[in-house]
């Protein structure tokens, strides 16, 4: 509805009703009704309060906006994340955002919370350089949190971010994650521009998670296809991953090994042995592939299950490189999907090689017997 007023002001209204609202994820919009009144004088909007029934919760819109002043109020009461997306972790979200400064240099005051998760942050867009900037972000889990700030230049395409980790617990950002109190800090700078490049680095203090201790350090560069300067050693419990080298041209070699005899402290899908020795080199384009792997009573997301698993191949790179593999499992279970025994071996070259496939299980809810060879 538009109703004139004067030469300078329309008075107006809205009222939305969706009879089928649903998920994002069941391409439904979780919205089910809108209604408010709105006031356009000169160059100024003036909202006295828009509402909305949104994701089992409500929201609610008001203040004025023109080209030279934004003082917006936006209000969560109680949103379900699952109702936008039953794949989230369930969370009731209440709190606010305020949008204030002006269109040409806006600024955002996030303030969220569900239950002991609370997230804090402010968001301005600069001149002087352009630039977009993240301050103080504090994402809070209880007596823990995650801190830091960043920003990225529009003009100069560089971007950086300092966070640190205190006492932070990811069960309380996902139940589905383990328990924890993790200390240590985040690093990540890149340039977006003609060349892009950047690099991570993740340092852990002294921390837990899943009840065991967790450690080490993680860094590395990255440019489109490449990753180098790899330096990989993290150990939660027993269980370490360590990765050294680089991968992308010519020459480089990334070796990984994995040694988890127990993977259960990274929460309750996890279980069982998991070792993987593999190696990469060569280029994206023609990759060189050399792995080891065993696995034993290994419980995975999702409804993995492997009871014992042995792998050992290598792909070469040229015509004439030997190409093998020898894979030998024994109750697999993913998808509904149950394979008893597999086996499986290759040898030759690269360019012409034999396999060998047996398989029994059952597939689709029926048993299957495969023999072949090509």
């Amino acid at each position: 509805q538009l109703t004139p007023q004067n030469a300078d002001t329309i008075q107006g209204g809205i009222s939305v009703v969706n009879n089928q609202p649903g998920t994002l994820a069941a391409k439904r919009l979780p919205l089910s009704l809108a209604w408010g009144e709105f006031r356009i004088q000169r160059d100024t909007l003036y909202l006295p309060g828009l509402q909305a029934l949104l994701a089992d919760g409500q929201l609610s819109l008001k203040g004025q906006a023109s080209a030279d002043t934004l003082a917006l109020q936006l209000g969560l009461d109680r949103l379900a994340s699952q109702a936008l997306d039953p794949a989230l972790p369930a969370h009731r979200v209440s709190g606010s955002v305020a949008l204030g400064g002006s269109l040409r240099q806006p600024d955002m005051l996030v303030k969220l919370a569900s239950g002991q998760l609370a997230l804090d942050s402010r968001v301005a867009l600069r001149d002087a350089p352009r630039r977009l900037l993240l301050d103080d972000l504090l994402l809070r889990t209880g007596a823990g949190r995650f801190q830091g700030k960043g920003q990225f230049g529009l003009d100069s395409q560089q971007l950086g971010f300092d966070g640190r980790f205190e006492r932070f617990d990811p069960a309380v950002l996902d139940p589905r994650l383990p328990r924890g109190n993790v200390n240590g800090q985040l690093q990540a700078r890149a340039s977006l521009g003609a060349k892009p490049q950047g690099d991570v680095s993740l340092r852990f203090a002294a921390s837990q998670l899943g009840g065991e201790a967790l450690g080490g350090q993680l860094a590395l560069a990255w440019q489109p296809q490449r990753v180098s300067a790899v330096n990989a050693n993290l150990t939660l419990g027993r269980n370490r991953l360590q990765a050294q080298g680089a991968y992308g041209v010519a020459g480089d070699v990334l070796k990984l090994q994995l040694a988890a005899p127990d993977l259960s402290p990274l929460g309750a899908a996890f279980a069982g042995e998991l070792n993987a020795q593999p190696a990469l080199a060569g280029t994206p384009a023609r990759p060189d592939i050399s792995a080891q792997l065993q696995a034993n009573r290994l419980a995975l997301p999702g409804g993995v299950q492997v009871a014992s698993l042995n792998a050992d191949g290598r792909s070469g790179i040229t015509p004439d490189s030997p190409f093998r593999l020898n894979l030998q499992g024994r109750g697999l279970q993913a998808g509904g999907q149950r394979l008893d025994e597999i086996s499986l071996l290759t040898s030759g070259t690269r360019q012409a090689h034999q396999l060998n496939l047996a398989l029994r299980g059952e597939l689709q809810a029926k048993p299957q017997t495969l023999n072949l060879a090509l």
